[in-house]
């Protein structure tokens, strides 16, 4: 069955935690495997979130908020500053966020071996840093976010 989650002993738990769901399609014949990415949105969440956060430069709630490629889309300001998106979460409705940088993660780019002694010297994931909040065009796809 697709999607099926192998249960395992106890002490995986954090490793799985960590790591991923073991996740496996019985009806096609896969062996079940470990996928990093079942646990999170995709890795382009990931690596912004991540982005965001060692870019804040001070304490604080820090999100990376997926924003529309489009000339037609919200600011990151406006997208930030939005009380409908500070409502999403307890600890910063009250206060509020405010946009500090924007982000774009590219996708398509080459899948590099999972052994590090392959592939080096090879790029490898791509990602543009905006330093603003204001910018309307297609370009930033993620908006950096932190609380007031």
């Amino acid at each position: 069955m697709l999607g099926k989650v192998v249960k395992v002993a106890p002490l995986y738990v954090a490793c799985i935690a960590l790591m991923g769901v073991l996740s496996c399609d019985e009806a096609a014949g896969e062996a079940c495997s470990t996928s990093q990415y079942q646990v999170a949105y995709n890795y382009r969440d990931e690596l912004a979130q991540s982005s965001c956060t060692a870019l804040s430069g001070r304490g604080g709630w820090v999100f990376a908020v997926r924003r529309t490629c489009s000339g037609d889309a919200p600011t990151c300001a406006e997208i930030c500053g939005s009380s409908a998106l500070s409502e999403q979460d307890y600890q910063v409705s009250r206060g509020g966020l405010e946009c500090f940088n924007a982000l774009h993660v590219y996708t398509g780019r080459p899948q590099l071996s999972e052994d590090t002694t392959k592939d080096t010297a090879k790029l490898g994931l791509k990602m543009y840093r905006f330093d603003t909040c204001n910018g309307r065009h297609c370009g930033p796809n993620f908006c950096c976010c932190r609380s007031k």
